[in-house]
């Protein structure tokens, strides 16, 4: 992906991500897609990896992209609050809807009759 320069983060961590996809994304449940689930999947962790880390050149503009929101259903304004919604989906996927490249993974392996195994 381009967005993702070697400036962003380790050529090891991006080899962890792609062996934690390679674990997960089997080639032989996903067929055709297969490189697709590949490329969310390691996007996904790149970009929750990446928003723990120091601010680095093109890294807020690809947090911006990749992060999305989600519904907002309450807010407060004196003293600042905001609840987001989060159904049944996003909680029986954890931590793939919070980012746009992991709700596009959830969406398809769903779509696939959930070919991937991931344990929170």
């Amino acid at each position: 992906m381009p967005r993702f320069t070697a400036e962003l983060a380790p050529d090891a961590l991006v080899q962890t991500y792609i062996d934690m996809a390679g674990a997960v994304v089997r080639e032989e449940r996903w067929h055709a897609l297969w490189r697709e689930g590949m490329r969310l999947f390691v996007a996904h962790f790149l970009t929750l990896y990446l928003r723990d880390e120091p601010e680095s050149d093109g890294r807020a503009a690809l947090l911006a992209a990749a992060e999305g929101g989600s519904r907002v259903a309450s807010e407060t304004v004196g003293e600042v609050s905001v609840a987001y919604a989060a159904g049944e989906k996003s909680r029986a996927w954890g931590c793939f809807y919070e980012t746009t490249y992991g709700r596009q993974f959830a969406t398809l392996a769903r779509a696939l009759g959930r070919p991937c195994l991931y344990v929170l």
